[in-house]
């Protein structure tokens, strides 16, 4: 009996040993059954069951040294978790001390630190980004502000030539009300000879016809230059800002001149449109 079970536990043990052992699963590239499943996953983005195929692979074979490196690229680059990334690469270079990655893999996991460094809360590489970037941000808007003043500079000289150019007409407008000055002027020369005969009088009939034709030249000239004097609404422009440009002294009062020549044509209540021409009396 004890012959037989001692024979019995010999032949299961040669069978065990005459079965093959699966050297694929020591492999490091897509002749590993867990590695061909990973990259298929990689190609599909399921990182997760990627991950679970790597792990698969180091559980068969803790020396499979690609899984580490597989397995901290995509921990690191796709799921955002720099400490598993860090950890899986130093099992690389642990097991692959001269590998041609060194290099790469060493440059990879000093990435990884420094992304978690930038994460903690009052750490130095994270307040050096931060001061970085606020100072980027300072420059930014320096140039900005900069550029705002020079386009105001710019709007502001324009205004300035519009407002030039609109009220440059307005002294010619005397001149050529000045002949209707003079036509009426003779017409008040008849008036002379019929004076002439009343001897009582002489001086008084000369008197008479200087006073009106003095008051009619003055009249028209001053509706002439009113008449011709505008403004035409530009960009920028304010009520306040007409009024102190063609008047001096009390603005509030110069506004309502203005409000009173214009108010047939313009309503006050509501914003300037630009391109209306209003009257400056």
């Amino acid at each position: 009996m004890f012959r037989r079970l001692t024979v019995s536990a010999l032949l299961v043990l040669g069978m065990a040993a005459c079965q093959p052992i699966d050297k694929n699963l020591e492999a490091e590239d897509s002749r590993n059954p867990h590695f061909k499943k990973a990259e298929s996953y990689t190609e599909a983005k399921n990182y997760v069951e990627a991950v679970r195929e790597y792990e698969a692979a180091l559980q068969a074979n803790p020396n499979v040294a690609t899984a580490h490196y597989e397995l901290g690229r995509i921990y690191g680059e796709k799921l955002g978790d720099e400490i598993s990334s860090m950890y899986h690469f130093s099992k690389f270079l642990e097991l692959r001390p001269t590998s041609e990655k060194r290099e790469s893999v060493q440059a990879l996991l000093d990435n990884a630190k420094f992304s978690l460094a930038t994460k903690l809360p009052n750490s130095p590489v994270a307040n050096a980004e931060m001061f970085a970037r606020l100072q980027s941000e300072n420059a930014n808007l320096k140039r900005e502000l900069e550029e705002v003043q020079s386009r105001v500079a710019r709007l502001d000289q324009q205004q300035q030539n519009t407002a030039a150019a609109i009220t440059t007409p307005a002294p010619s407008a005397p001149v050529a009300t000045a002949p209707t000055a003079s036509v009426e002027a003779p017409k008040a020369t008849p008036a002379a000879p019929v004076a002439h005969p009343a001897t009582p009088a002489p001086a008084a009939a000369a008197v008479v016809p200087v006073a009106p034709s003095t008051a009619p030249t003055a009249t028209p000239a001053a509706t002439a230059v009113t008449e011709a004097r505008s403004h035409t609404i530009a960009k920028g422009d304010t009520l306040w800002k007409i009024a102190r440009k063609y008047y001096k002294g009390d603005v509030n009062a110069n506004m309502d001149k203005i409000k009173a020549a214009n108010a047939s044509q313009v309503d006050f209540t509501k914003p300037l449109k630009l391109g209306t021409v209003l009257v400056i009396p």
